[in-house]
């Protein structure tokens, strides 16, 4: 199916499902159906979706959107614009989506969902080793470098998940 405008989306997003959304948003964004986001959400995700890292907030969230899109927190929103009042802060987020030719040498050919399962996997141990987190993963015969295996996910970078995904895919294709 073309598209032959892509989507502005503008919208105040429900708490409770939020990160499926924003997940929804980056594929639609990989096929070139939306553009740009302008989004409102709890102050909490916002801040994952741009921190460093290193950092206690970076994660799974803070990968996937800083390789789809530049992303920026414009403000924070407190509690007692909405009614009812949320019981937390909120932020005015902006996701500039790159195009899908941009996004692809950004991914440099790893396929979006073999990323999203690397980084969800180191992510859900995120202060072990890489050698650990992706161990039931990783296929016995494919072994991890000795530079990506000493490695914590908070460690790397969005551009190192995808040098660390695509060395693991390239691996699996050598040994079959």
């Amino acid at each position: 199916m073309a598209v032959e405008r892509p989507l502005v989306v503008i919208g105040n997003l429900p708490y409770y499902i939020t990160s499926q959304i924003l997940f929804a948003l980056a594929d639609a964004a990989h096929v070139g159906a939306v553009s740009s986001a302008t989004v409102t959400m709890q102050w909490e995700v916002g801040q994952r979706m741009i921190a460093k890292p290193k950092t206690k907030d970076y994660g799974i969230l803070s990968v996937v959107f800083q390789l789809y899109a530049e992303v920026v927190c414009h403000f924070k929103i407190p509690p007692t614009v909405f009614y009812p009042k949320p019981a937390v802060d909120s932020a005015l987020i902006g996701l500039h989506f790159y195009s899908p030719s941009l996004l692809r040498e950004r991914l440099q050919g790893v396929a979006p969902v073999q990323l999203r399962r690397v980084v969800t996997t180191a992510f859900q141990e995120r202060r072990k080793t890489l050698r650990n987190s992706l161990r039931n993963f990783v296929k016995e015969e494919v072994e991890l470098s000795e530079e990506w295996a000493v490695q914590r996910p908070e460690e790397l970078t969005p551009e190192d998940f995808v040098a660390l995904t695509k060395s693991i895919s390239e691996e699996s294709v050598e040994e079959t």
